[in-house]
């Protein structure tokens, strides 16, 4: 499991929104590859969570479910529904209540005492105005963010750390160096149309991708590396080919991120001191020093 979510096997196991490099290649001379790694993690969880014996499989491949809404299990689960501590009605729902009981749409009814609605939650930023949300927004609720950070058109505001991650510690912090680069001047954005045209590629591809499950165009799952990528080659501080090649084979190691901060610091540092000498140098001479150089 920790191979496929949190190595960079896992950007290409899953069709991305552009096929380059090794993603091109998986997904097509390479494809049967990438089929036996998917079988193979498919494989383990079935036999893990005995999902067949249990009537509980989905009858739908991985790569079709592990888009956005791929979760761990909870401890003692599966060994509760087999011990019969836990019942599930698969693909069913309350449709009427009664006096302690349910009535479920598979037409059996059962005892309830007490009944939990997990119905979610609404993805809303009530501290913003209304007309700051319509430029942030679409007609739909969806977050139309470029770099799933900056709304487009909306000066001086930024989000970091709202889009789901497998790596939501690390993504963060990239994403904090991107907007301190960006802030800084050093980091330039393609035209506002290019930034529009950007978002709307996004969103749509998410929406087929996920059946909808994207949470609002902020979920970055299963592409939190390519997104760690697209951050640091936009700041021009991307890891050296050779790190990049380790983390095909085992979890990433954030300690590899390390030095992007002290690289930062150095480049603005750079960039400080390159202002100052020329400010000193289109700077109007004073009058003793036109004297002094005549």
């Amino acid at each position: 499991m920790s191979f496929l979510a949190l190595a960079r096997p896992s950007k290409a196991l899953f069709r991305y929104i552009r096929l380059e490099g090794a993603d091109k290649f998986f997904h097509t001379w390479g494809n049967p590859l990438r089929q036996a790694m998917l079988g193979s993690v498919q494989f383990v969880i079935e036999k893990q969570t005995h999902l067949k014996s249990l009537g509980l499989h989905p009858q739908k491949p991985l790569e079709t479910i592990a888009r956005s809404t791929v979760s761990l299990v909870t401890d003692g689960f599966y060994e509760k529904i087999r011990a019969g501590q836990i019942r599930v009605a698969k693909n069913s729902e309350i449709v009427r209540l009664y006096a302690n009981q349910a009535e479920l749409s598979n037409g059996k009814t059962i005892p309830a005492d007490i009944i939990v609605c997990g119905t979610g939650w609404r993805q809303v930023c009530p501290f913003l105005d209304p007309d700051i949300m319509a430029n942030v927004t679409d007609e739909q609720g969806n977050f139309r963010l470029y770099r799933s950070m900056l709304p487009i058109g909306v000066p001086r505001l930024a989000f970091n750390g709202y889009n789901s991650s497998f790596f939501s510690q690390l993504n963060c912090e990239v994403g904090a160096l991107w907007l301190a680069d960006y802030l800084n001047g050093d980091v330039s954005l393609p035209a506002i149309g290019e930034q529009h045209r950007y978002a709307d590629e996004r969103l749509a591809w998410m929406e087929a991708r996920t059946d909808g499950k994207h949470s609002k165009g902020t979920n970055i799952i299963p592409f939190s590396i390519h997104h760690i990528d697209e951050l640091l080659n936009d700041m021009g501080m991307n890891l050296g080919a050779a790190t990049r090649f380790k983390q095909w084979f085992g979890a990433l190691d954030p300690r590899d991120y390390a030095g992007i901060l002290p690289r930062l610091q150095e480049k603005h540092r750079r960039h400080i001191v390159g202002r100052e000498q020329n400010d000193r140098a289109t700077a109007p001479l004073s009058a003793f020093q036109e004297r002094a150089i005549q």
